[in-house]
């Protein structure tokens, strides 16, 4: 896109600014998009029920979520596809389960994170 100010021609992508006459450029992050992949905690902690997993992608990842109990059993896959970049979330559902310490796993190609959830009843 090609903006008309004064006597300057200022052009704009998706991610710069560059104003042509003073050869200026400007690099503006898209606040939507992290520069790593982010695993956040949980909502709510501790949960009864159900609890919601937030995560975000810098770039298109196939993304694999998974829950563990304490003896390192998988007890649940919760997202195994692939995602675009941005913030995503997914909910767990606990109703099945005993109480206790839960720890949930996001990989994708080139990252790995963990975080614990706690059960009540």
């Amino acid at each position: 896109m090609f903006l008309k100010t004064s006597t300057r021609y200022e052009s704009w992508t998706n991610e710069y600014a560059y104003i042509d006459e003073n050869l200026v450029s400007v690099n503006i992050k898209n606040p939507q998009i992290p520069e790593q992949v982010r695993l956040f905690r949980n909502y709510p902690n501790p949960f009864t029920s159900t609890t919601n997993i937030e995560f975000a992608l810098s770039h298109e990842s196939q993304v694999r979520i998974e829950v563990f109990n304490l003896q390192g059993q998988r007890i649940s896959i919760l997202v195994n596809e692939r995602k675009p970049a941005g913030h995503h979330a997914v909910e767990f559902n606990g109703d099945r389960f005993v109480e206790g310490l839960y720890l949930y796993t996001i990989s994708t190609e080139d990252a790995y994170r963990v975080g614990k959830m706690l059960l009540v009843k």
